[in-house]
Formats: C-alpha cells, sequence, structure tokens
C-alpha cells in the first residue's frame, strides 16, 4: 500500500496524489486514504503490495525508461530556497510544454481521476460566468510572504507588469497578499479584476482558506493564459487542470538567471 504523509501546500498536495495514482496504477497497488477538503479521487490500482511512503512535490517519473525521453528540449529547473541553497533538478515539474506529449497526455489520465466538491464546483462556474473567465488571462502572483528569502530573491512584482504590458486582453489577478492587488490595479485600472483576498489565501490550513484556493485554482485553471510565478506548483496544477492547454509565461528571477548562467543550465 501506497503512504502519502504530505502537510505541504496544496499544489505539492494535489501533485503528490496525482503521482501516487499513477505509481498505484502502474504496479496495481492502492494508496491509503489521503484526504484534501473538498477532493475526492478514484484510484486503479486494488492490490495491497509492499508499503511505500512516497511523499513528494514533483510529479515522479518512476520508470527509468521515461527518465531518458520526457522533455522536447534538454532542459533543468532550479529550486531555490537561498542563495546557497538550491537544488537543480531533472524532471518534467515546471517544464509545461516542454514536456513531451505523451507523458503530458499519460499524466493527465491521473489528474482526470480527481473530482471537485460540487457547491465548489458550482461557485467556480458561477464565477466564469460573472468575470467572463475564458477570455481573461490568469495573473498568479506569489509573494512569498511565507518565507524570507524567496520573498527577498524571487519576488519582483515589476517583472509581472512587464509582462502583463504586452497584453491587450484583461487580467484576471491570483494572489496571496492585497497590496499585489492595489498595486497592479493602480496601473491596470479596469482591466484587471481579482476576488477580494482575505489574509494567506492560498495557504490550505483550514477548510476555509482550502476552499479558497481550490477556487482560485479552477479558476486559473479555465484562464485563456496564464502569466504564473516561478517555482509555483499552484501555477503548475492550474495550467495541468487546464488540460494544459493554455500558454503559460513564467518571469524569471534575477537570481534564477545569474544561477542558470554560472551553472550553464537552460
Amino acid at each position: 500500500m501506497i503512504y502519502i504523509n504530505n502537510n505541504s501546500g496544496l499544489g505539492n498536495k494535489i501533485k503528490n496524489l496525482v503521482s501516487c495514482l499513477r505509481l498505484g496504477h502502474k504496479k496495481n497497488i492502492s494508496i491509503s486514504p489521503f484526504n484534501i477538503p473538498f477532493i475526492k479521487y478514484s484510484q486503479l490500482g486494488n492490490g495491497v503490495g509492499l508499503n511505500q511512503d512516497i511523499t513528494t512535490w514533483r510529479l515522479e517519473l518512476f520508470e527509468d525508461k521515461e527518465k531518458q525521453n520526457y522533455l522536447k528540449t534538454k532542459s533543468k529547473f532550479i529550486v531555490f530556497d537561498t542563495p546557497d541553497v538550491y537544488y537543480i533538478e531533472d524532471g518534467i515539474d515546471c517544464q509545461y510544454h516542454n514536456i513531451c506529449d505523451f507523458i503530458i497526455e499519460d499524466f493527465l489520465n491521473y489528474f482526470n481521476l480527481i473530482y471537485f466538491d460540487d457547491l465548489l464546483l458550482k461557485e467556480v462556474n458561477h464565477l466564469c460566468k460573472t468575470y467572463n473567465i475564458d477570455d481573461k488571462i490568469g495573473v498568479h502572483v506569489r509573494s512569498w510572504s511565507d518565507d524570507y528569502n524567496r520573498f527577498k530573491y524571487l519576488h519582483n512584482l515589476n517583472l509581472f507588469i512587464h509582462e502583463m504590458e504586452k497584453e491587450s486582453k484583461n487580467f484576471f489577478l491570483f494572489t496571496d497578499k492585497e497590496e499585489i492587488y492595489l498595486q497592479l490595479k493602480k496601473i491596470f485600472k479596469d482591466k484587471l479584476n481579482s476576488i477580494h483576498i482575505v489574509g494567506e489565501r492560498h495557504n490550505s490550513f483550514n477548510n476555509l482558506n482550502t476552499f479558497n484556493a481550490l477556487k482560485d485554482l479552477l479558476l486559473l485553471s479555465r484562464c485563456s493564459k496564464i502569466i504564473g510565478t516561478y517555482q509555483s506548483t499552484f501555477t503548475e496544477c492550474a495550467w495541468w487542470l487546464g488540460k494544459c492547454k493554455q500558454n503559460v509565461v513564467i518571469p524569471k528571477p534575477e537570481i534564477i538567471k545569474n544561477l542558470e548562467l554560472n551553472k550553464k543550465i537552460g
């Protein structure tokens, strides 16, 4: 049986669940119940197997064969903690349209095993109609205010403003801080909408926050295009839940550009 002990953010939990649903199906192993409020899932594996604790933030490629052929162009991803602590990662995480089509199709089979609460979907559908979400560019700005080093080195609102100024369509903003909304509203005025932000909106540590975070996640997944946050699994999961159809732009922080140049990473 597969066990998941993931107490991190919503995007990490969903990716962890999908990885385990996929492994369970391929190895015919069942998953011990894993609770994310307002989410249910079907699983295709039903065997017992050896007990395994698989707790991860990644979409895991367990098969060695796949590890040789999963990206269209060779690329690695830097996971940043501090200027001195960072990880150069292989895999499909945060690679978006650089992922080979057959891998995307395979993982979508397991994202499709996830079901959302009816009340949640009803509210999402209502908001989509009210704001014409499918014709909006979704902008997801995570401030990293809960992490000093990531806030200092990864968050730069000017990078988002630069990308938004290139667009003719209107925007719908998803963020964890009201100050970000106020700053962008001054610039883009009637071109920008958002749902009122209450507290740490995307921290899924209680049912209300989880409901709001899932609502934002599903709305972002239905936007016509995504301008997202570097290293955010929230942006990433929205793209997957949108069936990987949206074009995604990720403004890259300066420290990441410098690390890629110094380490010769593409």
